[in-house]
């Protein structure tokens, strides 16, 4: 049986390009080193810039050693990620065994029951579109594209397609309509899947643009001022800053003031030794406040002056 999987696996990768870990994973199988060719695998599935053809190569390389190492959960995961990137893959019937056949068909039935057959609309450039294809099961004959402009007849062709892949152009005049659906086919033509549908199709329309620009006879109104929040946030701060400076101001005249009465013996509270003492460390503590606040001033008021210009 081991031997099998070896013949099985040289055969599947005669045609594919050089891989380090994928060549390692070869020779390791070979030797029917099959847990150490699955550690080679798991590396090789995970280089940058695979192509789908190389991932699957890869997958279904690790789903033999999988299967040979009595892996049969992992190798069907295995095979329903090969699915994935290509819904239409088989294996190849003449090398492939009893076992592996059976397990990759049991994966296929369970991610994709008997006749599923989808359209999918992919990502494409403007003007255009792309469908995608889904037949595991190779229902689908051919994908017709149906439309018909300005409400006219329907007009039906067969696109042609490359790896389930399908682009069209969208083709409207302008001031035109165009309506379109596309169909999945099968045997004696009939419907497996449709994109959109006769009764509600998808329309794409082009507006008619005059070619004679229209004169505007009304005045062109100037947008109002609008004050940018930076501007209004200085405008704030150098109101804060004249604030602050009248205050300082306050507080330097009161501060002189009191020291001026603490010096005058003639009258309170220059005549009290003990309250001219503290009359003289308050008015000290308000000149030094007074100072600090215009400092705080004259910084605000150029940060603001900044913010303003």
């Amino acid at each position: 049986m081991r031997i099998m999987f070896a013949l099985a696996a040289a055969i599947v990768l005669m045609a594919q390009p050089a891989n380090p870990w994928r060549d390692e994973a070869r020779a390791l199988m070979a030797q029917l080193k099959f847990a150490e060719a699955i550690e080679r695998l798991e590396i090789a599935r995970k280089v940058r810039g695979l192509d789908d053809a190389e991932q699957k190569s890869i997958l279904e390389l690790l789903a033999y050693c999988q299967i040979a190492e009595g892996q049969r959960d992992a190798a069907s995961a295995t095979f329903i990620a090969m699915l994935e990137l290509d819904p239409s893959a088989e294996l190849s019937r003449d090398v492939a065994s009893p076992k592996v056949t059976e397990v990759f068909d049991a994966a296929k039935k369970s991610h994709f029951p008997e006749g599923y057959v989808r359209l999918e609309e992919r990502p494409s450039a403007r003007g255009s579109v792309t469908v995608r294809l889904i037949d595991p099961w190779h229902e689908v004959i051919r994908v017709v594209l149906v439309q018909r402009r300005n409400s006219g007849e329907w007009e039906s062709s067969v696109l042609d397609g490359k790896r389930h892949q399908y682009v069209f152009p969208l083709v409207v005049a302008m001031g035109g309509q165009l309506e379109w659906y596309v169909e999945a086919r099968g045997v004696d033509d009939f419907v497996k899947w449709s994109l959109a549908t006769k009764e509600e199709p998808r329309i794409e329309k082009v507006p008619l643009i005059d070619a004679q620009p229209k004169t505007v006879t009304e005045p062109v109104k100037a947008p109002p001022a609008v004050i940018p929040g930076r501007r209004i946030a200085g405008f704030i701060l150098a109101g804060a800053a004249v604030v602050t400076a009248g205050l300082a101001s306050g507080l330097q005249v009161a501060g002189f003031n009191l020291r001026q009465a603490a010096r005058d013996r003639i009258r309170p509270p220059g005549d009290y030794a003990f309250t001219a003492l503290q009359a003289e460390r308050d008015g000290v503590s308000q000149q030094t406040w007074a100072l600090g606040l215009f400092i705080g001033a004259g910084l605000t008021l150029t940060l603001g002056l900044v913010l303003a210009w």
